[in-house]
């Protein structure tokens, strides 16, 4: 209560609806908060709690240890404090998830293909993405010093992708529904008869809380900053 919090926007899932479920088990539509501020992205998120702007930010999993620090190198961990970590946490294959997490996990995003899209090429595309990881893997000159595939050009490009996309694997979709509960259950998603809308304009008072312009930035301060760490699996 009483703190200042920064994240991307009032429809970020991954950096907002997130851990706004976690903190409305507190009290009602975050009306314990000194400050609501959406900076647009989540390396913004991270500025702003280490510059002072704000006491909480709230991110995504993997984006501290992908994030920099004011001065543009690796941002140093043990700089900042997660929250509400959560204990063993397991990812959709029942392995220990790789990073802290402060609430429950949810499935990453979808890859999905509009109606003027061919089925073939859709099943083409599908097929790509699932096998991609298996590809990539035949890069390594190490563990396939003799595979003929290792410099072909399709292993090039599939490393590249994974490398630049910097996801583990795409697996087929999971079930979105706890999303949905979740999105209900705190608002984002209002039901009126059978037609569900989603909150996407300044009608809720948390929404009314947004702070309109930057606040200054104040000097450094020694007290280590606060970041809560997003919720999100491994990309699937």
């Amino acid at each position: 209560r009483d703190r200042s919090v920064a994240c991307v926007s009032i429809t970020g899932l991954g950096s907002g609806q997130m851990q706004f479920q976690e903190l409305q088990k507190e009290f009602p539509y975050m009306q314990g908060l000194k400050q609501l501020l959406f900076v647009g992205n989540q390396q913004r998120v991270v500025d702003v709690v280490l510059n002072g702007t704000v006491d909480v930010g709230f991110v995504r999993t993997d984006q501290l240890e992908r994030s920099s620090d004011l001065d543009g190198n690796p941002l140093d961990l043990s700089k900042v404090k997660i929250l509400n970590i959560q204990d063993n946490v397991k990812d959709s294959n029942g392995n220990d998830f790789p990073f802290d997490v402060s609430t429950s996990l949810f499935p990453e995003w979808t890859v999905a293909a509009l109606p003027h899209v061919s089925r073939l090429i859709s099943r083409e595309v599908q097929d790509a993405l699932l096998r991609l990881s298996e590809i990539a893997a035949l890069h390594d000159p190490a563990a396939n010093a003799t595979s003929p595939c290792a410099s072909s050009e399709l292993v090039q490009l599939a490393f590249q992708a994974k490398q630049s996309g910097r996801f583990d694997s795409f697996r087929t979709a999971l079930s979105y529904m706890q999303l949905r509960n979740m999105q209900e259950q705190t608002g984002f998603i209002n039901v009126t008869g059978t037609t569900p809308k989603c909150a996407r304009t300044c009608t809720t008072p948390l929404c009314a809380q947004k702070a309109t312009a930057r606040s200054p930035e104040p000097e450094l301060t020694t007290a280590a900053p606060i970041l809560v760490s997003n919720v999100t699996d491994i990309p699937a």
